[in-house]
């Protein structure tokens, strides 16, 4: 099972028989600026904000958003769009996962 909570208002909680539901719902949330962000990253390796190339107007500009199926879950978390998202797999939340093993590898 695989859980979509929009935490912002007016928040809601959608369950999901897969992660490509999950990842399709959270898809229609994210702006169009957003997924030029992750075409960004994905071509150039750099983060939009940060990168040389991110300073490049014309460059961003041209980008064609990145499409449902070129982007994972996590790249549509990262963005300014989809930090306002909870998603949770298998009824544990990523990211508390991650930080309960690194803690338990220390």
């Amino acid at each position: 099972m695989y859980t979509l909570i929009k935490q912002s208002a007016p928040g809601w909680e959608k369950k999901f028989v897969s992660e490509s539901e999950a990842k399709e719902e959270l898809y229609k949330w994210v702006c169009i600026g957003c997924l030029k962000d992750i075409r960004f990253e994905q071509e150039t390796g750099e983060s939009s904000l940060f990168g040389e190339k991110g300073r490049q107007a014309e460059y961003w500009d041209s980008l064609q958003p990145a499409q449902l199926h070129e982007c994972g879950i996590n790249d549509l978390l990262g963005t300014s769009c989809g930090c306002e998202f909870y998603y949770e797999e298998g009824g544990l939340h990523v990211h508390e996962d991650f930080h309960q093993l690194k803690a338990e590898y220390k």
